[in-house]
């Protein structure tokens, strides 16, 4: 199966799901029109902007991917079917597919998967804490002015 089919299946099968996981990860807007084209074009431009190497894509790509398949569908019993084939997860049919298109070899492990959003994690993380710091000098204050009323 080519990634361009795959893609296509799974974006039918689940486009809200993708449309979540493109948003999540920080490279797309919620009124993205989820398509296997724009999908793939939204992959290409992080790889870019983000300066990764194909076997980062590769795994950001499964990671994005990797959604509940709804099977009573067309395109859901197909992509059942190439798993099922295949003997494979669909994280891992995506890396296999995804991998073998672009002649790269990219390992499976429960490392790489769902590692593809730990940055924008990591954003908020620090925007927490900074809020966080700041709550607290704002509150050191306020108890120093408090402790110097009844000192006084």
């Amino acid at each position: 199966m080519q990634p361009q089919r795959l893609l296509e299946l799974i974006v039918a099968n689940n486009p809200a799901a993708i449309k979540r996981n493109l948003y999540n990860a920080g490279i797309a807007n919620l009124d993205v029109i989820v398509s296997a084209n724009n999908v793939m074009n939204a992959f290409v431009a992080w790889q870019r902007t983000q300066n990764r190497t194909d076997a980062e894509a590769v795994v950001f790509i499964a990671n994005v991917l990797n959604v509940p398949i709804e099977t009573a569908t067309i395109s859901g019993g197909l992509i059942q079917n190439e798993m099922e084939k295949s003997g494979k997860s669909l994280y891992e049919l995506i890396i296999s597919i995804f991998s073998q298109a672009l002649g790269i070899k990219v390992e499976v492990s429960a490392e790489n998967q769902n590692n593809a959003f730990s940055e924008n994690h990591k954003i908020l993380q620090y925007v927490v804490l900074g809020f966080a710091i700041v709550g607290v000098i704002a509150v050191g204050y306020w108890l120093g002015k408090l402790l110097k009323k009844i000192i006084d």
